[in-house]
């Protein structure tokens, strides 16, 4: 007999009976029977679920019930601008926070702090050291219900929301992904462009500030938000007592000021949720060939599966070669993607032998490889869409049945492809063929799929011992890298540009002292104010065990690689040449982070004089 899930406050049992027989029960019709059954009894007006940790660190999911599904049709990209609006600064009656300085704040703090927006709902994730977590409580507060919606600041966003969407224009994966949602059915919010670009937001500035506005006070209440919070078991109860106080109180102090900050505009568009029809009612039938002008050149295959099966896709390991994507469809289904890249050559033959070999060793591991705050992603989801708590090795036989069936698509992946014959997508531009069959094998001359900063950084990390020494006698280490959508630079700076006679130890300190100070500065300025690229990370760097600082932007085209670079160098000189206060080594956030770090905060044996930076950008150029 199956035990009905009981939940009690935020604790909720997990089906283990194994004596059913899981391997015939179908698992779509196992989710609905089990989510007939299920229900979120908790009474917090925020729904939190409590998961004890043991490392020392605190990780907090907040799921809004918010996405690309919800966008009124004619502004396509609104959810995926608000997320980005979200972080362009706070204000309340007890603090302010300017743009950028709440992630400056994590940092400083040795956290982390991201966001996502899907089809169907919205994750900000953030991880901090347990003795900062009630502020970083006030800080997601904040974050999520105090925004300042500085008309500027949003309009100035534009820029980043349309350098990333050309930056993903040449991406494999999206091109994949357009090619999937153009062949969807066309009433399904799957179907929509959800990224946005300057074309879909860039219209009416003022009607999309009010629009904006709108939006996000129909959305982002109470309500429509779920909690999951990993803890030491010592901090439930103020969890338990905080968390939802913060942002209740911050809810009800700025609803009415958000109210009032709306402009007039266009009333009759509402809010509404569009109906959910099968997605993949209008793909080709079952085991169609699809091939897809995009790189890397290989083969990727595609099963349809219910979202009850996450779990257990968690825990799928796959042979050397293969890699997993998941496409959330809605709440409740998915496409789960398995692709494998080729060198050599495509053809029928190694396609049905990979396949096979694919099919043959596939197999389940309980041990999740992901991040703590990756798997505290999963868990918030589950948390989130009241969906049925399964151990996945209850789930894994089930799913790896399905797996084992023919797949739905079949997709060939070749920067060649395109023919008079073939279709095009709309955004994130490719060519692709259905029904395609080979004629003959197809030659692969594989390039790299990495995005330039990536790239130059694997190239960085690459260099050996003797190669290091000769490139940073004169001081950084400076390089750029393009691809036709995309611009990057970087400049490591070795920690003897910044000190004489130090130890290992004390050149990994001052590196980490002036990354904790100047990682906010240069996302303001290279970021915020000279829109030089949507990504900006200045961070400590070991390279061949030599500490240093690493500084790397990525932005669009229009700046070309000499430019980011000289850029790059004026941040440095500019800051470096500056007297710096060393950070107080009283300092909560300053401790917490040479923790998490494992370095000193104090000073003490630190040199009282540094290097003043002469390094000319012509000299080190290459």
């Amino acid at each position: 007999m199956m035990m009905k899930p009981m939940v009690s406050g935020s604790t909720t049992t997990v089906y283990t009976n194994s004596k059913l027989n899981w391997h015939f029960i179908a698992a779509k019709e196992f989710y609905l029977m089990l989510r007939h059954e299920y229900r979120d009894h908790t009474k917090l007006s925020l729904p939190i679920r409590l998961d004890n940790s043991d490392d020392g660190r605190c990780r907090i999911v907040a799921t809004v019930a918010c996405g690309s599904a919800h966008e009124p049709e004619i502004w396509p990209g609104l959810a995926h601008l608000l997320e980005h609006s979200l972080f362009l600064g706070s204000q309340s009656h007890h603090h302010t926070y300017e743009a950028g300085e709440i992630q400056a704040q994590l940092l400083k703090m040795g956290g982390i702090i991201n966001a996502s927006t899907q089809l169907f709902h919205t994750s900000y994730m953030l991880e901090c050291p347990e003795e900062q977590l009630s502020l970083c409580i006030e800080l997601l507060s904040q974050l999520l219900f105090c925004p300042s919606f500085k008309a500027d600041k949003v309009i100035g966003e534009l820029d980043i929301i349309e350098a990333e969407y050309l930056a993903r224009c040449g991406d494999g994966e999206q091109q994949i992904q357009a090619v999937l949602q153009t062949l969807s059915t066309s009433g399904h919010p799957y179907h929509r462009f959800c990224a946005g670009n300057k074309n879909t937001l860039a219209h009416n500035d003022p009607e999309l500030l009010c629009i904006l506005h709108r939006f996000y006070q129909h959305y982002y209440a109470p309500e429509n938000i779920t909690l999951w919070v990993e803890a030491p078991k010592s901090l439930h109860n103020l969890i338990e007592n905080s968390l939802p106080l913060s942002m209740l109180e911050n809810y009800q102090e700025t609803k009415a000021l958000h109210l009032e900050s709306i402009l007039p505009c266009d009333r009759s568009i509402q809010f509404n949720m569009p109906d959910i029809p099968d997605p993949t009612l209008s793909w080709p039938d079952r085991d169609q060939r699809l091939a897809i002008n995009t790189a890397p050149a290989g083969y990727e295959w595609c099963w349809h599966l219910p979202s009850l099966l996450l779990p257990a896709i968690n825990q799928l390991c796959l042979p050397t070669g293969f890699h997993q994507r998941l496409r959330m469809l809605d709440p409740e289904q998915l496409i789960l993607s398995i692709h494998y890249s080729v060198d050599q050559q495509l053809s029928e033959r190694d396609m049905q032998e990979q396949l096979s070999y694919l099919c043959q060793t596939l197999a389940c591991n309980p041990e999740n490889t992901d991040s703590p705050l990756q798997q505290g992603v999963q868990k918030a989801l589950y948390h989130h869409y009241r969906l049925p708590i399964v151990a996945g090795d209850i789930l894994s036989h089930s799913l790896l049945k399905q797996l084992k069936r023919t797949p739905g698509l079949s997709v060939i992946k070749h920067p060649g492809l395109a023919d008079p014959k073939s279709q095009k997508t709309e955004f994130f531009p490719t060519h692709y063929q259905t029904g395609f069959s080979f004629t003959q094998t197809l030659k692969v001359d594989q390039e790299s799929a990495l995005m330039p900063y990536r790239q130059l950084h694997m190239a960085l990390m690459a260099m050996d011992k003797h190669s290091l020494q000769q490139s940073s006698e004169n001081g950084p280490i400076a390089v750029d890298n393009s691809d036709p959508f995309n611009q990057s630079a970087l400049i490591w700076l070795p920690a003897k540009a910044l000190s004489q006679q130090t130890t290992p130890l004390i050149e990994k300190q001052l590196c980490h002292s002036y990354v904790w100070q100047l990682q906010q500065h240069a996302y303001q300025s290279l970021r915020l104010e000279k829109k030089m690229g949507y990504i900006v990370h200045l961070g400590y760097q070991e390279v061949q065990h030599q500490p240093g600082v690493l500084l790397l932007i990525q932005g669009e085209r229009r700046f070309n690689g000499q430019v980011l670079l000289q850029a790059l160098n004026t941040f440095l000189t500019t800051h470096l040449s500056q007297t710096i206060a060393l950070p107080d080594s009283n300092n909560p956030l300053w401790q917490s982070y040479c923790q998490y770090h494992d370095i000193a905060s104090d000073f003490s044996l630190l040199p009282e004089r540094h290097y003043q930076p002469d390094w000319n950008i012509e000299l080190y150029s290459r």
